[in-house]
């Protein structure tokens, strides 16, 4: 197994941040517009709120305008977008046709501009399933498979903790991430959470990789 460098190991990382938060967020963005539409007019703004941004919109179409294309830090444009760059700066490791699968969502969603409708975003959602599957076909048990797997249990952690905000939900989670922790370095020390505050959670989640990532890799 090659050699990983410090830049391209935080590269896959936040790569396996970025897609997973772009799936977590579009199955979110839609079920927020089913609510609007059938039940609930603000379900948008109390989803975007937990993502530390307040958002106004005039009916279900408009939110998932602005979810998509416009929200600043949190649009679907903006996750894959910061996606791509780190599949770009990790292109030596990941396959062609797994790049792909994230370079077909960026062309459709911040090129062309034609996801415009749930349905479009369930579409995204199928491709990026079928990157996922190839990332674990062509890197399976690897180094560089592991640092995408790390990143993506830590983004499934702090979006729960913030969807959901409830420390005692994700044990399951932080079990996980700590033994990919353990695989990656054996010095690794496990996260720890044990009923902390809510945000005091979320920044214990999101500074794990700093000591992890800058490891001899």
């Amino acid at each position: 197994m090659k050699h990983l460098s410090i830049r391209t190991a935080d590269s896959l990382y936040w790569l396996g941040r970025y897609a997973q938060r772009f799936e977590t967020v579009a199955r979110e963005i839609n079920r927020s517009f089913d609510l609007i539409i059938d039940v609930d007019n603000d379900a948008g703004k109390r989803l975007f709120e937990k993502l530390d941004y307040d958002v106004h919109y005039m009916s279900a179409r408009d939110f998932i305008k602005q979810a998509i294309q416009e929200i600043p830090f949190s649009s679907l444009a903006y996750i894959i977008q910061n996606a791509r760059e780190n599949a770009i700066a990790s292109r030596d490791t990941i396959s062609d046709h797994a790049f792909s699968c994230i370079n077909a969502i960026y062309n459709r969603i911040v090129l062309e501009k034609s996801i415009q409708t749930p349905l479009d975003i369930e579409e995204m959602i199928r491709e990026l399933d079928r990157f996922w599957g190839l990332i674990s076909v062509t890197l399976n048990k690897s180094q560089a498979y592991r640092l995408i797997q790390y990143g993506q249990a830590i983004e499934i952690l702090d979006l729960e903790l913030r969807l959901y905000g409830d420390t005692k939900l994700v044990s399951l989670d932080v079990v996980r991430l700590n033994e990919l922790g353990r695989s990656i370095d054996a010095r690794y020390v496990p996260l720890v959470l044990n009923g902390s505050p809510l945000l005091e959670a979320i920044e214990l989640v999101n500074t794990k990789i700093t000591t992890l990532i800058h490891y001899e890799i």
